[in-house]
């Protein structure tokens, strides 16, 4: 009897482990999302400039953050997180961002785009704005993504005044377009007024004309567009621009889709610089994958960097 019972316990408890582990490997085989460093290398055939270990709990936290505070403080109060958290690893990930794409020699102008909606391009290119700045570089930020333009909530600035599309068609002067952030050597262009021809207006004589008269005084320029597989709209004019970073939700992002934005950006005579990996789990998915130590670590020296600052 014991030993017929013992017989078909294990067999059952081999039958669960055998059944489990077959589940895993289907369903791994059925995610074809972007995971790791390494698979963004090896897949896309770009380098990952950019690995950016935060959550979207860590967004949420400062957006409450700056509700919440009623200090005059700006910076403090900002849901940006390389000004409400200046200390944290998160922050950290945009500086080696910054480091990686002056090294890859970026240009003056650089482009953020994505393959499709809710890869967090803005939350990238906002937070890559303000390290520029914080390297002492005076800096643009312009929002060419005239159909979902979400660059004026980030820096909490009027989402009606006037911008690009006022521009292109003569009626706001070049002063009455750029404005003011609450950092100094931080500017802003906004979208302006809707059009029904984004992708005509962008790609006009007049759009070349304000990247023109506007890009000899700064010293980087950094556009929001759209994303690349949703609309056309930044394929009109990535001639102006000097380098492409294309931003990739890890874990999520199906890898033809990635691939086919890479393909429009080729036939555009655009090859992206390097991939910004976004939203990477800081403990979970990387156990092989070389890179992450890296990534890790730089967090561990923002955790130590941001204690400094608390105790002196």
């Amino acid at each position: 009897m014991w030993p017929k019972t013992i017989l078909i316990l294990g067999c059952s408890v081999l039958l669960g482990l055998v059944g489990g582990v077959l589940a895993a490997l289907g369903l791994d085989a059925l995610d074809t999302s972007i995971r790791t460093v390494d698979m963004a290398e090896a897949i896309l055939g770009l380098p990952v400039l950019g690995a950016i270990c935060v959550g979207a709990e860590q967004r949420q936290l400062a957006k409450q953050r700056r509700k919440a505070r009623s200090s005059s403080d700006a910076e403090e109060a900002s849901s940006i997180l390389m000004l409400a958290q200046p200390g944290s690893p998160e922050a950290e990930h945009f500086r080696s961002l910054r480091a990686r794409t002056a090294t890859a020699e970026a240009g003056k102008i650089t482009l953020f785009t994505s393959a499709v909606p809710q890869e967090g391009k803005t939350f990238c290119c906002v937070n890559y704005a303000v390290a520029a700045v914080q390297s002492g570089q005076k800096t643009l930020l312009m929002n060419t993504d005239l159909r979902q333009p979400r660059l004026q909530e980030e820096l909490e600035l009027d989402r009606d005044a006037p911008g690009i599309s006022e521009w292109v068609d003569g009626q706001a002067e070049l002063g009455e377009i750029c404005q003011s952030t609450v950092l100094e050597d931080l500017d802003f262009v906004g979208t302006g007024k809707a059009s029904s021809n984004p992708a005509e207006l962008l790609a006009g004589k007049r759009f070349q004309e304000l990247i023109d008269k506007l890009a000899p005084k700064y010293d980087r320029v950094i556009i929001d567009t759209a994303p690349i597989i949703s609309v056309s709209d930044a394929l009109g004019y990535l001639s102006l621009v000097d380098s492409v970073l294309l931003v990739v939700r890890a874990g999520k992002t199906p890898r033809g889709v990635i691939l086919r934005a890479l393909n429009e950006l080729e036939n555009a005579q655009a090859s992206p610089l390097g991939v910004v990996l976004n939203f990477l789990p800081r403990s979970s998915g990387h156990g092989t994958d070389p890179y992450y130590y890296y990534y890790a670590a730089s967090g561990v020296y923002g955790e130590a960097y941001q204690q400094g600052n608390q105790t002196r």
